[in-house]
């Protein structure tokens, strides 16, 4: 832009530093909040600030904007709807039993009680920091028949690492028939998964060959150790010797009356394989590794929801598909929030809205930078930040409500088998907005009767900030009754003030949450900048 405007063009853009959510591709709030005006200083220049919204009303606008205002990195504005009449909400499904029940299955209630209103499936989205964080409300969905595709993944049961334990499930249960084409593709998809160093090629090879003999899978990896043919290193026939033993174990505990479930036979395989360790070596300790080990557990979870033996959960996978047959205008899209960025819908699900997914704060350091030092660059933002300006963009792509699901500790303490809810439940501060705002709509709507409503929300309620700050200046001012707008403007002034403290402690430093399962693993390095 500097090169192209010179010294003469007036230049003007549009952007929303609240909105800078790709930072992992270099993206920079303070471009706009600083670097502009410094880049471009040979001119006079005047800043807009857009404050009202068209997309949705006044409970969603404040909710929001409420978050948003945490940030330091930011230029202040304001959001108010422009419409005051226009309805929208923040509807917040928290489990807080001792043993809690999928909040999936909330959400997925609310998703089919929508479509049989008569919402479209295509104004109803899914979206989520990270892939795994949609898993359980796919399981729901296949649970039910809900038509659904994903954009930017593969569904879940497609995922490499869920299709890798399900090979291992079947390829441990033919494990001492004849070879077949697809038991050696199953074989020859899991001999590196986790990571042997063994060449899928001569894997391939050696099956070949001993298929023309009526070979089985167990008598294959036997004859591959010891036989120079295959020019293994002493080091690969460990593994693939450790590899045979492991798919025996298997073998054994299928073949075994009674037999395992599907849920505990794969959490076995998970542990002993080492998959997470897998993960971890190949993907770093950071969001690539978590997302992984997250989609095991939710594999595990779903296993365990199905109540089927190892075979059948297979058989129920084989007959997996997402849409159903039906064509995509009948599908839900469940997304990434990343891909959603400038789009909107009637409806916004937000599932999992835990620590640990939302905020994620896994160590990954943006990989992009300029080595000649040509462009001087803003430093990245913090991390916690650009995560609030990721949760910012994915309620605000709602028109008329987000419905946020989340397991959280209950009321009366913290349980080890609970995650965490989101700081940005919190931060939202909702109780106040809808004590004061949905008296107000209903209000300037005629009805009388929500008067005493609206005037105890704004006397429980006066000394908050937000109200403090804007209210009076906003949607007070639109309700037509001077009187009672000049009693509540004089009630808030006199408030004292009411400083936000978060009812809950929550890490300061990045933990690598175990989806679902209510553990905390060791701390990671604080600095994120997102994911893809």
């Amino acid at each position: 832009m500097e090169l192209l405007a010179g010294t003469r063009a007036d230049v003007m853009v549009v952007g929303d530093d609240d909105q800078t959510i790709y930072e992992w591709r270099d993206a920079r709030p303070n471009y706009i909040i600083r670097e502009f005006a410094e880049v471009f200083s040979n001119k006079p220049q005047v800043i807009y600030r857009l404050s009202h919204t068209f997309r949705f009303g006044p409970v969603l606008a404040q909710a929001a904007h409420n978050v948003i205002a945490f940030n330091t990195t930011r230029t202040e504005k304001a959001l108010t709807a422009f419409d005051h009449d226009a309805g929208s909400d923040v509807v917040l499904r928290l489990d807080r039993s001792d043993a809690p029940i999928e909040v999936d299955h909330a959400l997925c209630d609310d998703v089919q009680a929508l479509l049989e209103s008569g919402v479209p499936p295509t104004q109803i989205v899914v979206l989520g920091r990270m892939f795994s964080q949609l898993h359980g409300l796919e399981a729901q969905f296949m649970r039910r028949g809900i038509p659904y595709h994903v954009l930017g993944a593969r569904p879940f049961l497609e995922r490499r690492e869920v299709r890798g334990l399900l090979n291992y499930l079947r390829v441990a249960h033919d494990l001492y028939s004849p070879l077949t084409p697809s038991l050696i593709h199953q074989l020859v998809d899991i001999v590196n998964f986790p990571g042997r160093m063994i060449r899928k090629s001569t894997v391939e090879a050696a099956a070949q060959q001993a298929l023309a003999y009526g070979a089985t899978a167990a008598s294959l990896l036997a004859t591959m150790i010891g036989n120079p043919a295959w020019q293994l290193s002493y080091r690969q026939e460990q593994r693939l010797d450790d590899f045979r033993r492991l798919l025996e174990a298997a073998n054994g505990q299928m073949r075994a009356t009674p037999g395992p479930a599907a849920r505990d036979l794969l959490a076995w395989l998970n542990e002993q394989g080492g998959f997470d360790r897998h993960f971890d070596d190949f993907y770093g300790k950071g969001e690539g590794s978590a997302e992984r080990k997250n989609a095991v557990r939710n594999l595990i979870d779903y296993a365990r929801i199905s109540a089927l033996a190892p075979l059948a959960f297979v058989a129920l996978a084989d007959r997996f598909d997402p849409t159903q047959g039906m064509p995509e205008d009948q599908q839900i899209r469940l997304t990434s929030i990343f891909r959603t960025k400038g789009l909107e819908y009637d409806y916004v699900i937000l599932p999992h809205c835990e620590e640990g997914y939302m905020p994620c704060l896994y160590a990954a350091d943006v990989q992009v930078f300029d080595r000649t030092g040509v462009v001087r660059e803003p430093e990245a933002s913090e991390a916690l930040e650009n995560e609030r300006r990721l949760f910012y963009v994915g309620i605000t792509r709602a028109r008329k409500a987000v419905i946020i699901g989340a397991s959280a500790p209950p009321e009366r303490g913290e349980s080890a088998g609970t995650a965490l809810a989101s700081r940005f439940l919190e931060e939202i501060q909702l109780a106040s907005v809808h004590d004061i705002l949905r008296p107000l709509q209903e209000l300037r709507g005629g009805a009388a009767d929500t008067r005493d409503r609206l005037v105890e929300g704004i006397g429980r309620w006066a000394g908050v900030p937000w109200v403090k700050r804007s209210l009076i200046e906003t949607y007070l001012a639109t309700i037509g009754d001077a009187d009672l707008t000049g009693s509540m403007a004089t009630m808030i002034a006199r408030a004292p003030e009411q400083p936000f403290a978060y009812a809950q402690s929550y890490p300061t430093r990045a933990t690598t949450r175990q989806a679902r399962s209510g553990q905390w693993a060791e701390s990671l390095p604080l600095w994120l900048t997102g994911g893809k």
